[in-house]
């Protein structure tokens, strides 16, 4: 359920075709163009932004694309946790592996703290 396309998140790290540097959470072409976009998924719970990479047709998470890089695994029925709930914030050290109902204790705890950027 959470890994619909973890096979695709494995195939796109070990390509080789792409730059990922796990330490800022950015993933980047041959050319050094930065991927990822935006997309609000919406439920009755939460709205929350999180940033994909487009592969094959698919749109990738860029949390999961982080993850595996860094570890070379991803367990299907657990999730990626962004630790201080900026789900922009794909850097490893704030990538953690949890439940689902971890998850959401996470985000009900950090529900209270608003995340603003600094400009």
């Amino acid at each position: 359920m959470y890994a619909k396309y973890d096979y695709l998140v494995k195939e796109f790290v070990e390509s080789g075709k792409y730059q990922i540097d796990i330490e800022s959470g950015f993933v980047y072409n041959s050319k050094w163009k930065k991927l990822g976009y935006k997309i609000k998924t919406e439920s009755k719970l939460r709205q929350k932004q999180y940033l994909y990479i487009k592969y094959k047709g698919k749109g990738l998470k860029l949390h999961r694309i982080i993850y595996y890089a860094a570890h070379k695994k991803l367990k299907t029925k657990l999730v990626v946790n962004h630790k201080d709930g900026n789900s922009f914030n794909n850097a490893i050290s704030n990538l953690e592996l949890t439940t689902q109902k971890d998850n959401m204790r996470h985000w009900k705890i950090g529900r209270a703290h608003v995340w603003t950027p600094v400009t």
